[in-house]
């Protein structure tokens, strides 16, 4: 017991050295010890690699669903692996372990620096650890990780950088470029991330250009017209099999066994009369609701910089917002950056309920901002727990049901698949984190003595 109670002492005493400790332990055992499973890394990021190292270029010769900067985080691992360093599979995963770090040296200095409040403190980086422990076969097993790390490294410059400046702008939306250069799904954020950090228009819109140029010019230049093959890939997938939208169509296939699931990668999709028709729902359903987060995102904007002047949806009104958009800013950097997570958090949520494709890492997306978002001091332990269970169910075996029950089931002539039944409680703590951002500001003042 006396030895129980030196440990905890020296960890109180300690604790940032203990933290940075147990992240480089926790990211060795990750690393070293992978998923025996299915990897995306050596299925198709080695192939890819592989295809360019022997002439073959991505959009012209090959379909390639991803942006261009994802091209030299795939390759590297490969060029790496040739000259006699290591195998692409580990080198892969080195290398986003080292641009993890990245992510998380900025956010433990920023915690250290911007949140006086001890015990939050402490909370947030075990929660990030924690949480990416719970996470741990797909934390490195695909470029999820990378990808939000860029996008969180440009919110977090909001809080590092002097806003006014024009070279903290252009930080800022390099960083931002860069993300959707990796992956497309930032792209509509530039709207709110606007809203959120204009302080004099010609310089934002100057900020803006130069970071797209910086990070997009030289692709769009020697791609050109090819890189399109990414949005049509896309936009062309059928409903994924762990999609919201497909899981109503497994629960419609329950009563109407009409539907058969195919069995081809990535999408395993389902094929009949009611995935045809909640196809259409989704093409008409996911824009609108990006629309509307838009917009309420905007709102969101407009509210905390004119608290006390209500909107008016009139003529003189809508004047008075496009005004706006035009004028400074004038929040404080946290406020700033709380609201953008907020943003992030809706548009996230909101594209898991109306997308048609979702995947297990695609929780990877918001894992620092679970660590980093003031929520509100009771409701805190409840949102943890509700991010862990979905993080158990979806990216573990630990609740998932074993084969012989499966096998049980359709001897018993039970002809639906039990996960139906299961996956619900995957979507209620997704609904609930939902709700919560909708419904709930930020309360920087949790972080703040």
């Amino acid at each position: 017991m006396s030895n129980f109670k030196h440990i905890v002492t020296w960890i109180e005493t300690h604790y940032w050295a203990f933290i940075v400790g147990l992240f480089l332990l926790t990211r060795l055992f990750i690393v070293f010890f992978p998923t025996t499973e299915y990897s995306d890394v050596t299925h198709y990021y080695e192939r890819y690699a592989n295809f360019w190292r022997y002439g073959m270029e991505p959009y012209f010769e090959h379909l390639y669903e991803y942006p261009p900067a994802s091209v030299p985080v795939l390759y590297l691992p490969l060029e790496l692996d040739q000259r006699g360093w290591g195998k692409y599979y580990l080198n892969y995963r080195v290398e986003t372990f080292l641009i993890e770090s990245l992510l998380f040296v900025a956010m433990f200095f920023t915690v250290k620096k911007f949140w006086p409040r001890q015990e939050v403190k402490r909370k947030s980086l075990l929660v990030y650890i924690g949480l990416s422990l719970l996470a741990s076969d797909w934390l490195y097993e695909g470029i999820d990780l990378t990808f939000t790390t860029t996008i969180f490294l440009s919110y977090l410059s909001i809080l590092w950088l002097e806003p006014k400046k024009f070279a903290s702008k252009v930080v800022f939306w390099t960083l931002f470029w860069l993300s959707t250069s990796i992956k497309f799904l930032t792209l509509p954020l530039m709207v709110p991330l606007y809203l959120l950090t204009k302080t004099d228009f010609k310089k934002d819109l100057v900020a803006v250009l130069i970071g797209f140029l910086l990070i997009w010019g030289g692709p769009i230049l020697y791609f050109r017209s090819a890189l399109s093959v990414s949005f049509i890939y896309n936009a062309g997938r059928p409903l994924k099999y762990s999609s919201f939208p497909s899981y109503m169509v497994q629960v419609a296939n329950v009563f109407t066994e009409s539907e058969i699931q195919s069995t081809l990668a990535p999408d395993f999709e389902f094929i009949g009369p009611v995935s045809n028709n909640v196809s259409q729902i989704v093409k008409i359903l996911y824009p609108l609701s990006i629309l509307y987060v838009l917009a309420l995102s905007a709102l969101m904007a407009w509210k905390n910089q004119h608290p006390d002047e209500e909107l008016r949806y009139t003529p003189a009104g809508l004047i008075r917002l496009c005004k706006w958009i035009f004028q400074p800013t004038n929040l404080a950097p946290d406020d700033r950056f709380y609201l953008m997570l907020r943003t992030h958090a809706l548009y996230l949520f909101v594209t898991f309920f109306t997308a048609k494709i979702f995947s297990q890492p695609y929780h990877l997306w918001y894992l620092p901002l679970i660590a980093l978002y003031p929520f509100d001091r009771r409701i805190w332990p409840k949102i943890i727990a509700a991010i862990a269970l979905m993080y158990i169910l979806d990216l573990t075996s630990w609740l998932a049901y074993p084969l012989w029950f499966r096998h049980w089931l359709a001897n018993q002539g039970v002809g639906f698949e039990p996960n139906v039944i299961r996956d619900i409680f995957r979507y209620i703590p997704m609904l609930g984190a939902l709700t919560y951002f909708l419904t709930r500001t930020p309360a920087p003042a949790l972080h703040k003595s």
